[in-house]
């Protein structure tokens, strides 16, 4: 049975979640603290709410912060999701930058670096980067970089993998791409090399300095 949380353990946690995630929770919000996280209690043995967020201000190696993090975000996405975005990158944005790069440069293989801010499981960045096949062809040709950034490991560790299941890949891909950019492995379906490599994720909170990330054509 999961424990319910009082108004004082909900102004707790509702100002730990704002300062480690930047995610504002109410008094509204009560249900969603008490499902996401109170699976925690039993898990970490902890009596309340309040000893899971003193459990975890303690622990230096930020594991059980780590697994706050996990289980109160939100996790949606999906292939192309809002196609609209995919669709002006494709026909307006890498357009142009790479006609003004190879104005400045017009020799060797030109670099474009990419920054998907809250990456997910990874679906976005795969997306960006068959875009990007699809418009430009032979990638050896250019140096594309898509960074991927997430507070969550977890996800970040799904998307590094590259790896998804049935239900995932009909989210946003048609049959046409999935045949000619994914491969099975196993039960699952994997990007293909040559797309995952255009690819990197790293962990940030978007509530800490960004120095450090690069410098990017487009985010």
């Amino acid at each position: 049975m999961t424990r319910r949380i009082g108004a004082a353990e909900m102004s707790l946690i509702s100002a730990y979640v704002n300062d480690i995630a930047g995610i504002a929770l109410d008094e509204q919000k009560a249900y969603l603290v008490e499902s996401r996280l109170g699976p925690l209690l039993e898990t970490e043995d902890c009596v309340d709410y309040a000893e899971l967020r003193r459990k975890a201000l303690s622990d230096p190696t930020k594991r059980l912060e780590n697994l706050v993090i996990d289980a109160i975000t939100t996790h949606e996405t999906s292939f192309f999701r809002d196609e609209a975005p995919f669709h002006l990158l494709a026909h307006k944005l890498l357009p142009n930058i790479i006609e003004r790069k190879k104005k400045v440069d017009p020799s060797g293989p030109l670099r474009i670096d990419i920054w998907c801010a809250a990456a997910s499981t990874g679906q976005e960045i795969y997306s960006i980067s068959i875009t990007a096949k699809e418009l430009l062809g032979d990638l050896n040709k250019y140096r594309i970089s898509v960074l991927g950034t997430d507070i969550s490991p977890a996800v970040l560790a799904i998307a590094s993998a590259g790896r998804y299941n049935e239900i995932e890949v009909k989210r946003g891909l048609s049959a046409r791409r999935l045949e000619r950019f994914f491969h099975r492995e196993d039960k699952l379906w994997r990007i293909n090399d040559e797309l995952r490599a255009t690819a990197r994720f790293k962990k940030h909170n978007l509530l800490h300095d960004f120095n450090g990330l690069g410098h990017f054509d487009i985010i």
